[in-house]
Order: C-alpha cells, then sequence, then structure tokens
C-alpha cells in the first residue's frame, strides 16, 4: 500500500511544480510573493482539513514538526529560486540528494540497512546528477549541483521527524497537517516585514481568474500529495519511499510536454529538444538505477 501512497504523491506533486514552473516563467519569481500568494490558497485547504479531521497533537510532537516545517519553508525559497533558472525536471535531480540524505538518516536513526549496494546506488546516482549538470551549461555545474543538494538538504528533516513521530505511534494526520500550517504560516506572514505593501497592490492587480485557478490546483496537489507521501512514510522504510521519488523527472517532463503540446503558451521551463530530451532520459535512467541499488 506504500507504493500507491507515494506514487500518488510523486503524480501530485510532479504536477504542481509544473504548474509552479508555469507561473514562475510567466507571473512571478520573487520568492517571498509568491509563497505568500500560494500560502492564502494553502491556508484555506489546510482549514478545510482541520474542520473534517483530528489533528489535535501535545507540544512535544508540535515543536518537531513546527521545526520541520520551518526548515521546509527555507526550502521552499531555495526552490523558487531553482525553478527560475533550472528546468523543472532538471530541478527534480534535487531529489536524488533527499533520498541519500534521508537514507542516512534512515542508516543514523531507525537502523535501517545501509550497504555496499546502496553506497554504490549513491554513486550512480550522484553521477547521474553531474551528468545533466555539466550539460546545462547555462548554469555552472557548481552551482547547479549546490542547489539541488540544498534543496533535498532542506526538505529531508521534515520526513525523518514525520518517521520518527509515526513510528512513536502519532496518527499521520496530525504528522501532515503541523509542519504544512507552520510553512504555509511563515510564506503568509513573513512578507509583511518586508517592503511586501507596496508589491502587494501589484500582485492583487495581477490575481486573474486564470492565475488564481492554477494557483488553487497546486495548492490542492500539494497538499494532498504531502497527505499522500506522509502515509507511505508511515508504511514503508524511508530510503524506500525516497527512491520513488526519482520517478518525479520522469513525470515533470512527460507532463511539461504535454503542456507545451497542447497549451504551448503556457509551457513551463523545460527545454524539449531531441538532444536535451535524450540526455535527460539518460541521466534519470542512471539516477533511477542508481535509485534502486538504494533498497537491494
Amino acid at each position: 500500500m506504500w507504493f500507491l501512497y507515494a506514487m500518488i504523491g510523486n503524480i501530485l506533486w510532479s504536477a504542481s511544480d509544473v504548474a509552479n514552473s508555469v507561473l514562475v516563467k510567466r507571473f512571478e519569481k520573487n520568492g517571498f510573493l509568491f509563497a505568500w500568494v500560494q500560502s492564502v490558497f494553502d491556508l484555506i485547504v489546510l482549514a478545510i482539513v482541520a474542520v473534517f479531521f483530528d489533528v489535535h497533537i501535545s507540544v512535544g510532537p508540535f515543536l518537531w514538526l513546527a521545526m520541520g516545517g520551518v526548515i521546509a519553508y527555507c526550502g521552499f525559497q531555495v526552490y523558487i529560486a531553482v525553478l527560475d533558472r533550472i528546468d523543472v525536471s532538471v530541478m527534480h535531480s534535487a531529489w536524488v540528494f533527499l533520498a541519500i540524505f534521508v537514507s542516512i538518516g534512515g542508516y543514523v536513526f531507525f537502523a535501517e540497512r545501509l550497504t555496499p549496494m546502496q553506497i554504490a546506488g549513491c554513486v550512480l546516482s550522484l553521477g547521474g546528477v553531474l551528468y545533466l549538470s555539466f550539460w546545462h551549461r547555462h548554469v555552472s555545474l557548481l552551482r547547479t549541483v549546490f542547489l539541488l543538494s540544498v534543496l533535498g538538504l532542506l526538505y529531508s528533516p521534515v520526513f525523518l521527524i514525520q518517521k520518527k513521530l509515526m513510528i512513536d505511534g502519532l496518527n499521520p494526520m496530525p504528522v501532515f497537517f503541523w509542519p504544512v500550517l507552520v510553512q504555509k504560516m511563515l510564506a503568509f506572514l513573513l512578507p509583511w516585514t518586508t517592503s511586501f505593501g507596496q508589491r502587494n497592490r501589484a500582485i492583487w492587480r495581477r490575481m486573474t481568474i486564470r492565475f488564481s485557478l492554477i494557483n488553487l490546483i497546486i495548492c490542492t496537489f500539494t497538499t494532498f500529495g504531502c497527505l499522500a507521501l506522509t502515509l507511505s512514510y508511515r508504511d514503508g522504510l524511508v530510503s524506500l519511499v525516497t527512491v520513488t521519488e526519482n520517478s518525479q523527472p520522469f513525470i515533470a517532463m512527460a507532463l511539461a510536454a504535454l503542456l507545451t503540446l497542447i497549451i504551448p503558451q503556457y509551457a513551463p521551463k523545460e527545454l524539449l529538444t531531441r538532444e536535451s530530451v535524450t540526455i535527460k532520459l539518460f541521466s534519470f535512467t542512471a539516477v533511477t538505477a542508481g535509485m534502486i541499488l538504494l533498497v537491494i
């Protein structure tokens, strides 16, 4: 069952990332403002979740989940910066680093095994990322690898915290709910501490029906994608679940190609020449093979 939850989460996350790439390309690149607009929709969705589900939790677990949410908010700021500079499918290579960091965390905190075969898988996956990063010469190799590794690192703690609390017997719903709520509250409140007031008027002028609808779809996808992945972490090994997340580059590239074909004016940031697709498929295949070795 964990695999079904994981793949549902991966599909929803990939779809939201493609839509986010469209928004970054056409509407807004400022991470603070971008996060604020989406937080409005996210908080509405989370309020509905809180009405229909029990999300009560004690102070101790809440503090851990809140810390994970704060770190994830920092990860979102890096995420927006990466989407502005790198193709959406290439951005998903960050989950290689996420898988490696979470696998190390599983080994350290949950006694999950780390074998020579898994180490070889890490090397193969990193090789695939380096190959893809080197090919994208418009963004330097070191800068690309740095951005992807930081992105993967910042999203790792929340998954490890969630896994630990569910091992301790907490229900998945509050474990999913509170780090997302903290992240979205930060996204809503922090911009008001900057020169947000003046820029806010410009944002509202651009809140067209299409722009609002895309944001609502993204927020719905990410919320339920987070829930699906939380359920998969409850039932599966953290290292095994993160392996499935490396299907996201393939899903993202397919969705980007479909969107480019059907609605080219809303094409995401994704280079889809024959050479580009060939190189990406080769890299993603190497990454996937490495991820498979992580669980052998």
